[in-house]
């Protein structure tokens, strides 16, 4: 983000963190770095505009519990970590009291999105998001000349869409997983075959970056041992909540989302991964699929399940 920026007013939450990075980009970033929190919001000009980029959850509300005490009518926090959309709406709620307007801001992109660019979803009063709207476009990643930033609505629409977002990116990596595990286990395909599969089907309408990443995932060999990294890499996937709350959500909603559903339930199996190995030397390996006929179709119906 630091070549998308002309100046920034930084404060981290330790002084040794705000000094490593005010070393780090100074010489390409005018960075004015603060050293707590009424330095900070003093720095500001008014009406403050305070972004926060920490854990969901506890962390948030700690720190706008200390924010609080300096913050003034008119000021803007916009909280752009991955908080439950029900947890904003009560910030906002809270915060509207002392006249304080609370954005929850969808942020997508990861750690290339901190470099080129996020994809940025902004829930909230409007005027929340027209105050900053000039930054939010310039930090955004371009798509066709264009950026990648707007307003999605008012009360925690932002974080909503984010964590639909983040609900449907499960399920398309639980249908990458589904096509490899029966590739992989079912058909006893090699790995090489899988991932020129898998590359052909990114030269169809099934291009994209999860399906680019898997394929490069699949590439990759460890330099020590030489053998494919995807078979060392261990089958226990982890999940931050936001696949969770889309699939609670969806319930509450009385929505049929079958593809989370089943791609969440997924991940709290890999998780016990002593339970599946026992199991597995119990049941057995699983049918080979070795019919040149049968095998073709089955790759058909993978690529039709996958769109």
């Amino acid at each position: 983000m630091h070549y998308k920026l002309d100046a920034l007013i930084k404060l981290c939450r330790t002084i040794d963190k705000t000094k490593k990075l005010h070393e780090r980009v100074s010489n390409i970033l005018e960075i004015k770095p603060t050293y707590g929190i009424e330095e900070f919001i003093n720095t500001l000009e008014k009406p403050r505009k305070i972004i926060l980029m920490v854990q969901p959850g506890a962390p948030v509300d700690q720190i706008l519990d200390v924010l609080l005490n300096y913050l003034d009518e008119g000021d803007i926090v916009c909280d752009c970590g991955n908080s439950f959309y029900k947890d904003t709406e009560r910030r906002q709620q809270e915060l509207r009291k002392k006249g304080i307007v609370f954005m929850g801001i969808g942020v997508s992109g990861g750690r290339e999105g901190a470099l080129k660019g996020p994809s940025i979803m902004a829930g909230g009063e409007e005027y929340g998001y027209l105050a900053i709207r000039e930054l939010w476009v310039t930090i955004s990643v371009k798509v066709d000349g264009e950026p990648c930033a707007g307003y999605v609505g008012n009360r925690g629409a932002g974080h909503f869409v984010k964590m639909v977002h983040n609900g449907i990116e499960y399920a398309i990596l639980e249908s990458i997983a589904e096509a490899y595990d029966i590739m992989k286990n079912g058909m006893k395909l090699e790995i090489t075959h899988i991932r020129d599969i898998f590359r052909e089907w990114l030269r169809s309408e099934l291009n994209s970056y999860l399906l680019e990443i898997t394929v490069d995932v699949l590439e990759r060999l460890d330099p020590k041992l030489g053998l494919p990294l995807i078979e060392l890499i261990s089958d226990k996937a982890e999940q931050k909540g936001t696949g969770r709350w889309a699939l609670q959500t969806a319930v509450d909603l009385r929505a049929a989302t079958s593809s989370i559903d089943a791609a969440v339930i997924s991940r709290i199996v890999s998780t016990y991964k002593e339970l599946r190995t026992s199991l597995s030397l119990k049941l057995g390996e699983a049918r080979i699929i070795n019919n040149v006929k049968m095998s073709e179709a089955l790759l058909s119906h993978l690529k039709t399940h996958y769109t």
